[in-house]
């Protein structure tokens, strides 16, 4: 008799699991490597020697970005890339994926993405910061990793 209770309660016990299991994301969390970037950009290999603590702050807080690690790359945009074509280009890339647009403030070059993957939420915000000197801007990527 306590052998079948046994059983049972393992039974109802694995069963739970497996349905929980069912019901959770099955996607992978991914890292900045893994997100496409425009063709048209290159890396900005100075980014270490400017100050953009206050930017990554000011996006954390305006998309209410509260994680434990994040990544962070910035990219040359030269003149003949703009703001709108970084945002079609992420459109197409994420349009029929697990990434849903939040919606961000039309004054500023903002986008922002969310999913949902194994690990938990994840954020992208990628935001183009005009160079005061120049035409051209800095495209900085910040996507948390849960």
């Amino acid at each position: 008799m306590k052998i079948s209770n046994y059983v049972a309660r393992l039974s109802m016990i694995l069963l739970t699991v497996l349905i929980i299991a069912g019901c959770s994301s099955t996607n992978p969390a991914v890292t900045l490597s893994d997100i496409p970037i425009l063709p048209d950009l290159t890396i900005y290999e100075g980014a270490e020697e400017t100050t953009f603590d206050t930017l990554i702050s000011a996006l954390q807080q305006a998309f209410e970005v509260q994680a434990a690690k994040i990544e962070v790359q910035y990219y040359w945009m030269p003149e003949t890339v703009t703001w709108e074509q970084v945002e079609q280009f992420y459109q197409m890339v994420f349009a029929d994926t697990n990434w849903t647009a939040v919606k961000a403030g039309e004054t500023f070059n903002t986008a922002c993405w969310t999913r949902k993957s194994r690990a938990g939420k994840q954020v992208l915000v990628i935001s183009a910061v005009p160079i005061v000197s120049s035409a051209e801007h800095i495209l900085v990527l910040i996507l948390v990793l849960p």
